[in-house]
């Protein structure tokens, strides 16, 4: 893209956020995003076709970012269960952050349609995050390589953080979330350590 291409995503994105931010993903308009960044119509889904489109745009580069810092938090940490609570926790940060606009990402992400880029985009991300736990727990419970539990204990630590993003409201969510990775990660260490070698 272009100097003026990206000058007028950087736009859309500002406003798009700011709207979402502080009026929620349900009360906000394709139409109020044009007219207040100063765009036709038209030319706001040559960015994203549909508002859910829109919003994983906004969202998706927030969403990377959390995990770049869980990923960050975790490398120091040589504790299973506290690396994957480091690196699960900015995510949680992040979706407590978007308020109702939380579950809109989540349903774009999963219900979208396939090939949108955006959405793309956002399931790259959360293939990122599972790679990451699959690594940490590879990394923290000295995992031979190509031993396949790592990356199915991820996957499982992946179902547990969705469920949380889903209720973030609670706080017990995220104490409960913790004890999940500290159950996942106990289990594959018995399972590690049972395992003839």
């Amino acid at each position: 893209m272009g100097g003026k291409s990206e000058a007028t995503r950087a736009r859309i994105i500002e406003v798009a956020a700011r709207l979402f931010a502080s009026d929620g993903y349900d009360a906000v308009t394709t139409q109020r995003i044009s007219r207040e960044a100063g765009i036709a119509a038209g030319t706001l889904f040559r960015y994203a076709g549909t508002k859910s489109e829109l919003l994983l745009l906004v969202l998706n580069d927030r969403f990377a970012e959390a995990i770049d810092d869980g990923i960050r938090a975790a490398a120091a940490l040589d504790d299973p269960a506290a690396a994957l609570a480091a690196l699960a926790d900015p995510v949680i940060a992040f979706a407590a952050a978007q308020g109702e606009n939380t579950a809109h990402y989540q349903r774009a992400l999963l219900y979208g349609p396939s090939g949108e880029p955006h959405r793309d985009r956002g399931r790259a991300l959360v293939g990122a995050w599972r790679d990451a736990a699959a690594g940490v727990l590879a990394r923290t419970l000295d995992v031979a390589a190509g031993d396949p539990m790592p990356r199915l204990a991820a996957e499982t630590a992946f179902a547990a953080l969705s469920l949380a993003v889903t209720d973030v409201t609670q706080s017990r969510g995220v104490a409960d979330l913790h004890a999940q990775f500290d159950l996942i990660t106990s289990g594959l260490s018995i399972r590690r350590s049972s395992t003839p070698a």
